[in-house]
């Protein structure tokens, strides 16, 4: 299961779960006051096998926590804050185009981060984590 971080619009947790991927998000458990340490805690206790965020030092902050729960990965997503409808568009698109993507996979390492550059890199990261983690 995949969690939102706070900084990840919620209807997107909705948008996942008719992608086929089981996620939750950090507000609606209450878990968006934790630190970032914290968090990767609380998630990696509660099962969760990533965290999408938006937070550019989310790993840096996060160092000491991760180093415990090194099967934990983070994904930061750099698309443009958008309206939640728009972002939720071109999500939604970049994940249908990354199946007919050929390239060479994302190299999914627990306990780090990936940085999703692109849009187009994005929907490569989100292939590959979708091909490793359900």
């Amino acid at each position: 299961m995949w969690l939102l971080d706070a900084n990840m619009p919620l209807p997107l947790v909705a948008l996942l779960g008719e992608l086929g991927v089981k996620a939750d998000s950090a507000v609606s458990r209450g878990w968006n006051t934790l630190s970032n340490g914290a968090l990767v805690k609380a998630d990696a206790e509660a099962d969760f096998a990533a965290l999408l965020t938006r937070d550019r030092l989310f790993r840096e902050s996060a160092a000491r926590a991760l180093k415990v729960h090194n099967e934990f990965c983070i994904v930061r997503i750099t698309l443009p804050q958008l309206r939640a409808s728009h972002f939720l568009a071109a999500f939604r698109a970049e994940w249908r185009r990354a199946r007919h993507i050929s390239c060479r996979p994302f190299d999914y390492v627990p306990g780090r981060a990936g940085a999703a550059r692109s849009i187009t890199y994005l929907g490569k990261v989100l292939a590959d984590m979708r091909r490793a983690l359900l």
